[in-house]
């Protein structure tokens, strides 16, 4: 495991620890990190699926 000294903003560590259900700030910089890669594959196989299902038509989706 690499170290890594960063400046984090304390309350924003300790709301990201309350959500991840850690009480160290590793545990949920950890959780964070690995959460924003999983949705990120998410995403990306999402965009697969579309283009293969729907090949050139333009979709557009609103939240």
């Amino acid at each position: 495991m690499t170290e890594t000294s960063i400046s984090i903003d304390e309350e924003l560590l300790a709301e990201a620890r309350k959500i991840a259900g850690t009480t160290t700030n590793q545990a949920a910089i950890d959780h964070a990190l690995r959460d924003l890669v999983e949705r990120e594959a998410a995403a990306a196989e999402f965009d697969s699926i579309v283009s293969r299902e729907l090949g050139d038509t333009k979709v557009t989706l609103e939240f």
